[in-house]
């Protein structure tokens, strides 16, 4: 990830890279699907969920700030953790909403 500025009262898409070695999974990392937390970052970022692509560099993750005064996101900065996740295919997801 570059350096970036959010302006205020703005969202902006950041690309990241992805840290593999920490990533707890049952399967083969190129066969697993990940997302990003929604989450607060101690700077005032807030940070959306995001399914991440299956690749390790440039992967857009949204950032809104939602402050007053420009923010800048470093180099380096770790945004979230990634969780794994499991795709449901297209007839799943309308068993899924029948039920809610």
């Amino acid at each position: 990830m570059e350096d970036a500025v959010v302006p205020p009262l703005s969202q902006l898409n950041v690309s990241t890279n992805t840290v593999y070695d920490r990533l707890k999974t049952g399967e083969p990392v190129e066969d697993t699907v990940w997302v990003t937390s929604p989450i607060g970052m101690k700077n005032g970022l807030l940070m959306a969920r995001v399914l991440v692509p299956n690749k390790s560099e440039k992967i857009p993750v949204r950032v809104m700030n939602a402050t007053n005064k420009p923010i800048c996101l470093l180099r380096g900065t770790e945004v979230s953790d990634l969780k794994e996740v499991r795709l449901l295919d297209d007839r799943q997801g309308v068993v899924q909403e029948e039920l809610e």
